[in-house]
């Protein structure tokens, strides 16, 4: 994935799309063109989704939720581990995390989304991400529209918190 800079007026979003000629399925939904929008807080150091850390990353979560059978990727807690919020925001094991980032990099592609004007701070990046939301209507953002997938999506990231929590409680 080329790195990004967005113009220091752009409020830092970015938006998600399906390489063109690759229309994927898993699970019942179709993931084409458009897919994600996000908001990078410091996308002039780092493109979004190069952290190859899903702990941090909804987006990197729902799809490794989505392609988790595909790829063969294990859920465990983020974090240290010790607590319920690591199993919610839960990564995969190191190998799988490249896995996954590598799956990104053959099959996505990143692009800046302006989101509004960084003048009117994080309030303003928030709107302007809810409206991109509502109107473009990207398959794997859970909230800010009426997601016909959200149910599907929410069940498999929950089926990968209760993985992590399972290999949090297993004997080393």
């Amino acid at each position: 994935m080329k790195k990004m800079r967005a113009p220091s007026t752009w409020a830092p979003g970015y938006a998600v799309y399906v390489r063109s000629g690759k229309d994927l399925t898993a699970h019942g939904i179709l993931l084409s063109g458009l897919i994600y929008i996000g908001e990078a807080r410091r996308m002039e150091r780092r493109g979004p989704l190069q952290d190859h850390y899903s702990g941090s990353c909804s987006f990197r979560r729902t799809l490794g939720a989505l392609l988790k059978e595909e790829l063969g990727l294990r859920p465990v807690p983020s974090g240290t581990g010790k607590t319920n919020r690591d199993c919610i925001n839960y990564c995969f094991t190191f190998d799988d995390e490249m896995k996954l980032t590598d799956w990104i990099e053959q099959n996505l592609e990143v692009r800046p989304l302006p989101l509004g004007d960084n003048r009117g701070g994080t309030r303003s990046n928030r709107a302007g991400k809810r409206d991109a939301i509502r109107s473009m209507q990207p398959a794997l953002c859970l909230t800010g529209w009426r997601n016909p997938y959200v149910t599907t999506l929410r069940a498999l990231r929950r089926a990968c918190a209760d993985q992590a929590r399972a290999a949090k409680a297993a004997p080393p």
